[in-house]
């Protein structure tokens, strides 16, 4: 069975990716210079302990001038394990992360709360904020709650990431299956809509919702694919990209990231063609994802992927921490329909 891991890139042709921040409760070290393992990367993201995948949640604080990446982490194992939780790390720069341990945790050890995304609220659509917070740093995150079945969830912020409220009338979106998982939100100019993606990991598709005010959401349309993870990009261009993480499929072995090239028109994705374009051909590089809330001057589109592959990602010899470090950012820009990373 392949396993959908819908990081949806919708981005745009001849333009770059975005950013998203946060923080946590549990300050430590820098993450790539945390101990003395000298298998530690000095130039990628690791967690200070424990176990590292898929980056979720990016984005930038355009206020404080911070790079947050949140991504699947359990602290108290190096391997995959209950409960999985919400790390977080900061950067001022991309290359020296500051570890904060878990930013959100479900209150269950068995369950956990998987990939998801963030976007910044400038305008208090949700209602979530008052004149009190920043407009840059109005960050909600919708992530999936894992239990006996997958639903989808929010938090806020309201000191710039760095603890969260989760959203009392959780869950916003509940389909009754236990496959339905790694919503990404962006919002589209054009409707003045929040468009959220989500993978249908065994239906072989994402579906696409929409919403005035990230909290009520409509159903409006399906791209039939075996997915999982969407992401986003700029949407200030003539095209759109959907970036879509598989396992297995890779030509190597293991997962791989794939794009379509299409029109996007605020609640339909239609390709150009069903041509298979691979984002990486290495096998360490998964569930690509991009950052939110940046601007044009803030740098080109950036993103992140897990730099490993579930074919040895348990095994790496390495004590304190399993390397699943992210891999180094990524500059993704497109030219004669060919994406560049």
């Amino acid at each position: 069975m392949v396993q959908l891991q819908v990081t949806l890139l919708l981005t745009v042709l001849t333009t770059f990716t975005r950013l998203v921040a946060a923080k946590a409760g549990e300050i430590g070290k820098p993450s790539n210079k945390q101990d003395d393992d000298k298998l530690r990367p000095q130039f990628h993201l690791t967690p200070g302990k424990g176990w590292m995948n898929d980056p979720n949640g990016l984005w930038y604080d355009r206020k404080d001038k911070i790079w947050h990446a949140y991504y699947q982490h359990n602290k108290d194992h190096n391997v995959w394990n209950s409960p999985i939780s919400w790390g977080h790390s900061t950067s001022k720069d991309l290359v020296s992360w500051d570890y904060y341990g878990n930013a959100l945790s479900p209150k269950d050890p068995g369950e956990g709360y998987f990939s998801g995304s963030i976007v910044v609220d400038r305008e208090n659509t949700s209602g979530f904020f008052n004149e009190s917070t920043p407009k840059e740093q109005r960050a909600v995150a919708m992530y999936t709650h894992n239990t006996n079945k997958e639903v989808q969830s929010l938090a806020y912020t309201l000191d710039g990431g760095y603890s969260w409220t989760e959203y009392d009338r959780n869950p916003v979106i509940d389909m009754n299956t236990a496959q339905q998982r790694d919503p990404k939100i962006f919002w589209h100019q054009d409707t003045k809509k929040w468009v959220m993606l989500i993978a249908r990991t065994q239906k072989y598709k994402v579906q696409f919702f929409t919403s005035k005010n990230l909290k009520d959401w409509e159903h409006v349309s399906d791209f039939e694919m075996e997915v999982e993870n969407p992401s986003k990009g700029d949407g200030s261009s003539h095209k759109w990209v959907l970036t879509l993480a598989l396992h297995p499929g890779s030509p190597l072995g293991g997962p791989l990231n794939q794009y379509f090239i299409g029109e996007f028109d605020g609640k339909r994705f239609t390709p150009d063609d069903h041509a298979t374009r691979l984002m990486d051909y290495g096998k360490d590089f998964y569930s690509f994802t991009t950052f939110d809330s940046a601007d044009e001057e803030d740098g080109p589109n950036l993103g992140l992927a897990w730099a490993t592959n579930w074919q040895y990602a348990t095994v790496v010899p390495t004590e304190n921490f399993r390397s699943f470090e992210l891999i180094l950012e990524r500059e993704s820009n497109f030219t004669f329909w060919t994406l560049y990373s």
